[in-house]
């Protein structure tokens, strides 16, 4: 049984490989290293494809580390980006607070300004 420690992630026979579709640039190497081993099931088929190239466990790596790869464990996600979506999912919510907070203030500019057209000084004797 083949064992490889990948991104502190301890990889063995019993973990399953689940490619997303192939995120390479089309037409450069990677995409076409992508295309032969995301066909792997685990870590013996892939090693055994990618036995002839230097970028093997580089690949893996980098897999792993941007989620093109999930690394899958009696059903369960071993490498989820839990952290980097709760992330970017307050910098959406923090983003649209501000957008929201911009069209409060830009309404209530429109507002001062009709208010201010409205008013009209006149002289009194």
């Amino acid at each position: 049984m083949t064992e490889l420690s990948i991104s502190g992630f301890h990889i063995d026979s019993n973990i399953e490989f689940n490619y997303k579709s192939n995120p390479k640039r089309n037409g450069c190497m990677a995409y076409k290293r992508y295309e032969e081993y995301s066909q792997a099931n685990n870590i013996d088929d892939y090693l055994n494809i990618t036995k002839d190239t230097k970028f093997g466990k580089a690949d893996l790596r980098y897999d792993v580390e941007h989620f093109h790869l999930s690394l899958v464990k009696d059903g369960v996600i071993l490498n989820q980006p839990q952290e980097q979506e709760q992330e970017q999912e307050q910098e959406q919510e923090q983003e649209q607070e501000h957008q929201m907070k911009e069209v409060k203030e830009d309404e209530f500019i429109e507002e001062l300004d009709d208010i201010d057209d409205d008013f009209v000084m006149t002289e009194t004797d």
